[in-house]
């Protein structure tokens, strides 16, 4: 079950935005597909994403104890920078604890933009108290990626996948304008009171050589 409204209480010192959807995944898993319509692909050729314009006016930037809070499992870097600025997409409350469901853009390798999803738990006083990547959409040289995850109840699981331009069959890169993605890692969470525990990593061997995706 999805509805729209807003939150009452304390969200780290705000108060929800009138657009925050209130999500509910005891009842109704929420995936990656539940947050793609809020970016898009406008790389114009290369894989890159971004919070569409509408949402794109209402961020707000991190506060400092959100700042201050490292995040799990983060592939280029293990932190946010208070200048960056999110659109909270939804939130949702287990046991007293609040979790917001965030996206935002930033400049990455090379300052190329890569876009974030990422769940922020915060304490029933409404401290920041644990954060989770949950897909990171990035090009990097020539390597591309991004992640599907669910949360399920209390469960959540994250695959991301990598695709690689060039073919190891010749060693040419960019031959592969747009790479077959392949499972390179799937990892398990546990929600615990405002805490994500990993459950379970496993690591996938990926092939160099390259096919064309159809998109």
């Amino acid at each position: 079950m999805i509805s729209i409204g807003g939150l009452t209480g304390c969200l780290s010192s705000r108060v929800a935005p009138p657009t925050s959807v209130i999500l509910d995944p005891i009842s109704s898993p929420v995936t990656s597909k539940t947050m793609a319509g809020y970016y898009y692909e406008g790389g114009d050729g290369y894989f890159q994403f971004f919070l569409r314009p509408q949402y794109q006016k209402q961020t707000v930037a991190f506060t400092a104890a959100e700042v201050a809070v490292p995040l799990q499992k983060s592939w280029f870097g293990d932190f946010v920078r208070p200048e960056w600025k999110y659109y909270e997409a939804g939130h949702f409350r287990l046991e007293g604890y609040l979790y917001k469901l965030i996206i935002y853009g930033y400049p990455g390798e090379f300052d190329a933009p890569y876009l974030n999803v990422q769940l922020t738990a915060y304490d029933p006083d409404g401290r920041p108290v644990d954060a989770l990547i949950l897909d990171i959409r990035y090009e990097f040289e020539d390597v591309e990626g991004f992640s599907d995850y669910t949360i399920d109840g209390r469960l959540i699981t994250i695959r991301s996948y990598v695709g690689y331009r060039w073919d190891a069959e010749d060693g040419d890169a960019g031959t592969v304008k747009k790479p077959v993605f392949q499972l390179v890692r799937e990892r398990t969470y546990e929600i615990d009171h405002g805490r994500f525990k990993l459950l379970t990593e496993e690591e996938h061997e990926i092939s160099f050589i390259n096919r064309s995706r159809v998109d």
